[in-house]
């Protein structure tokens, strides 16, 4: 692996394509009972979940040690809670679960602060967002980047290699040893798997193999790298139960596919690959809830998917166009408040 401190340039461009690619493996697999999509209905959702982690892995790590931790969070914050905080109070309203009790219940504020996949209660209870789960690890992430900030980047290996071991303990049975253990196990099976094996000690290597190709760049041979995360992906359910935590595996296999399109020369970036990336993240956020309403509305299985791809598509760019840019500008123009060069908050150290 190269040096840290002399890393190639990277085509991030391409960052686009995968992050919209994430997004709508994500929506195939929820189409999935509705219109069959083979592969990508069947694998999509864990596949397009853990891209995005390992995308998020590569571009946070970036902020993290960027900005000061004051700019960092101001837009982590302005990023993430507007569109969130949006839909999930308008997705509560409309499904008539959002009345005065639940202002009054503790764990519906779990859900406003993206704590739900760590209180299992509060998911339970409030599922306004479906895949909203992701958010919490996703958010917990964050909080880690930023405190591995404060070291010194030659451990981002090292800590990646100690995450392996760790999330493969975690996965082939550490979770048990969870105080939550046995009250979710007796509620129902699904739920330990959901909330303890799927947590973020589960994630966390996809993070940090994002994290690891940012700061290494390491130089393989494209074409088998490629072939080889190819395979690892399409074929996941035949090998999967030999491993105490495949998806350790399936994230080197996308950890490879992220490398492969980063390293590129050729750049895929049209109009519609800029449309999925920039709304990536509303089209995560609505594309269930839209989903589940419109078949039940709609009986012909053609007509409701192309019905609610359409909806997911207007609903996404005017949450994007709306709510998301103009937080993000203006998470933006608050942070620069925070940077040295306005103020005296002390800066991350590399």
């Amino acid at each position: 692996m190269n040096n840290p401190e002399s890393r190639p340039v990277h085509n991030t461009k391409n960052i686009d394509l995968l992050r919209g690619s994430a997004a709508m493996l994500v929506v195939m697999s929820h189409l999935q009972p509705i219109i069959n999509l083979g592969w990508f209905g069947q694998e999509g959702g864990w596949v397009g979940v853990q891209l995005f982690f390992v995308i998020s892995g590569y571009l946070i790590i970036q902020s993290a040690y960027k900005y000061t931790a004051k700019e960092y969070f101001t837009h982590r914050v302005f990023r993430i809670f507007p569109a969130y905080l949006f839909w999930y109070i308008l997705f509560g309203l409309i499904s008539g679960k959002l009345v005065g009790a639940a202002l009054t219940d503790p764990y519906f504020y779990g859900n406003l602060v993206l704590l739900q996949h760590f209180i299992p209660e509060a998911y339970l209870r409030y599922t306004f967002i479906n895949p909203s789960w992701t958010l919490s690890v996703e958010w917990g992430w964050y909080i880690l980047a930023i405190i591995l900030a404060m070291t010194n980047r030659k451990y981002i290996l090292p800590y990646f290699l100690i995450s392996i071991v760790v999330s493969t303990w975690w996965t082939a049975g550490g979770w048990m040893h969870h105080p939550l253990t046995e009250a979710m196990s007796k509620q129902d099976p699904v739920y330990s798997y959901f909330f303890l094996t799927n947590n973020l000690i589960g994630q966390l290597p996809f993070f940090l193999m994002g994290s690891v190709i940012y700061f290494y760049r390491p130089r393989l041979p494209m074409i088998p790298v490629v072939i080889a995360s190819v395979l690892i992906l399409i074929t996941f359910r035949k090998w999967a139960s030999y491993f105490p935590n495949p998806i350790f595996i399936t994230g080197l296999a996308l950890g490879g596919v992220f490398w492969a399109f980063v390293n590129l020369k050729r750049t895929f970036h049209g109009p519609v690959v800029r449309f999925l990336s920039d709304t990536s993240y509303s089209i995560y956020l609505v594309h269930f809830s839209v989903i589940a309403y419109i078949s039940t509305r709609v009986e012909n299985k053609y007509a409701m998917t192309l019905v609610s791809l359409v909806v997911i598509f207007v609903l996404a760019y005017l949450s994007y166009r709306f709510i998301e840019k103009p937080s993000m500008d203006f998470g933006r123009r608050l942070a620069k408040r925070f940077s040295p060069a306005t103020a005296d908050a002390p800066r991350v150290q590399p």
